[in-house]
């Protein structure tokens, strides 16, 4: 799509907005991308938790398992940090098993669940979807 066409389409989105209800829409592609695309702290987050939903996916593992799924995925990412991989690319590998269905994106989003991030991690359609739901109505 062109520039002139995801405006049009946003705007398409956004057409029922009024009051209180208000339209966020990804700036890149799926939720799940852009989770891992948003920051290399995010990535390592999504890489675990893809890690674990695609070991999830013939057995659950046990908390050792997890836990070593866990450090292999954190020590994945920073490798492709420390090669040059660009946050983009590496936003790819952590969606590809979501996107093909090797993995549960529900098993990795409640693996997510209890990890509490900052602002500065997330997409900024987040931050501002969280700031417009956590603002209190007008009157």
């Amino acid at each position: 799509m062109t520039d002139q066409q995801i405006a049009e389409h946003v705007k398409d989105l956004s057409v029922e907005d009024s009051g209180n209800v208000r339209t966020f829409v990804s700036d890149r592609w799926t939720l799940e991308y852009d989770l891992a695309a948003a920051s290399w702290t995010l990535a390592t987050l999504m890489q675990q938790a893809v890690r674990s939903a695609v070991a999830s996916k013939t057995n659950w593992p046990t908390a050792d398992k997890l836990a070593t799924l866990d450090s292999e995925a954190q020590h994945e990412v920073q490798q492709w940090k420390d090669d040059g991989i660009s946050l983009a690319d590496a936003a790819l590998a952590i969606y590809e098993p979501l996107r093909l269905d090797r993995a549960s994106k529900t098993i990795a989003a409640r693996l997510l669940q209890s990890t509490r991030v900052e602002d500065k991690d997330l997409p900024p359609y987040l931050v501002a979807a969280f700031d417009h739901l956590c603002t209190p109505a007008a009157d």
